[in-house]
């Protein structure tokens, strides 16, 4: 460890590794598609449209992961006799 090192560890200012700088990157890319996706998500609600919310954790584990916004169906409201 180099004194530059050691300074930095003593000020709370620990190296980001170049691991740890992927996963952040991840992290980052994975809350933006959320927020886009989230967004539409309101959108489609604003507009009385049943669908579920995305997952953010879905987001995280797979960074290949679409948010498919399929739609509930609502049971039809019952005839009045």
């Amino acid at each position: 460890m180099t004194a530059r090192e050691l300074l930095d560890w003593l000020r709370g200012k620990p190296k980001i590794t170049p691991e740890e700088q992927a996963q952040r990157a991840a992290r980052q890319k994975a809350i933006e598609r959320y927020s886009v996706d989230s967004r539409r998500h309101a959108q489609l609600v604003t507009q009385l449209v049943n669908v579920p919310p995305p997952v953010f954790q879905h987001y995280l584990d797979d960074p290949n992961y679409v948010w498919n916004p399929s739609v509930i169906p609502v049971p039809p409201k019952p005839r009045p006799i």
